[in-house]
């Protein structure tokens, strides 16, 4: 065995006998052709910048093979662990069952579906671990470039909710909806996560402002899906992203975040 395969046996060595410093949380519902993939990227990922990372699995209880092909990624490393939850579904849901199992203070977010340029996550991870900021975001509209494989209905509605939370919050970002992303966990050390389903992206982007002020933006490319279709849909979202909003607004008046009451989530 060589010398680069010795060091990455160290590492993943590491990875399952302590804490990691990374913990990457992959939401999947109905992505059986799309999770090798996704993990092929990650792998790479882990292997050419070296962080000491594990890879979290959450299958939403998807009614195809998703949970069948996490288990036979599991074979692959042993930084890979899969799970599938229990109802409800929902993005939020799934995320924060992945939060219940990762060992890491640092957490990162990529979609189940391949969309994500999960070779910026070593640069979003630095601006967390390295220059303290509590939130740093793929932030897929500084540069057109990036935004070209985003379907021009999910652009329409990203600018609508950008400059209307600019004016509610005060808070100036390009994207504040992008799943993407990379946190340091004590942002919830006053208010718990509780969005099931996709408004816990700007519930995590508003606790993140609110408890440290640091937000910052990483560009990413928004890249095509190979398979499937996505379960995205801003009618469906819209309520849970303007109730997010609300809340928002009230922490900027008040300093305060309204928590659900207990089993409202």
């Amino acid at each position: 065995m060589g010398r680069a395969g010795r060091g990455r046996n160290r590492r993943e060595r590491a990875a399952v006998t302590g804490a990691p410093e990374l913990s990457i949380i992959v939401p999947a519902y109905r992505e059986e052709a799309n999770l090798p993939l996704v993990c092929d990227r990650l792998l790479a990922m882990i292997d050419e910048s070296g962080v000491d990372a594990e890879i979290l699995l959450i299958d939403d209880g998807s009614p195809d093979a998703t949970y069948q092909v996490a288990l036979a990624q599991m074979e692959r490393s042993p930084r890979i662990r899969a799970f599938t939850k229990p109802p409800p579904r929902g993005m939020g849901n799934g995320i924060r069952h992945g939060l219940r199992q990762a060992r890491a203070q640092i957490v990162a977010v990529t979609m189940g579906d391949g969309s994500d340029e999960v070779a910026r996550i070593p640069a979003m991870l630095a601006k967390v671990r390295d220059e303290g900021y509590g939130l740093a975001i793929g932030s897929r509209y500084r540069h057109r470039r990036n935004y070209e494989a985003v379907p021009g209905v999910y652009r329409f509605w990203s600018f609508v909710f950008r400059w209307t939370t600019r004016l509610t919050t005060g808070l100036r970002l390009s994207d504040y909806t992008n799943a993407f992303r990379v946190f340091d966990r004590r942002i919830f050390d006053r208010a718990a996560p509780e969005g099931g389903g996709f408004e816990i992206s700007p519930e995590i982007t508003f606790k993140a402002w609110f408890t440290t002020r640091r937000v910052a933006e990483v560009d990413v490319r928004h890249l095509k899906r190979t398979a499937g279709q996505s379960s995205f849909s801003f009618l469906r979202a819209g309520p849970g992203y303007g109730k997010m909003l609300g809340k928002a607004f009230i922490n900027r008046l008040t300093g305060r975040w309204i928590t659900p009451r207990p089993g409202a989530t």
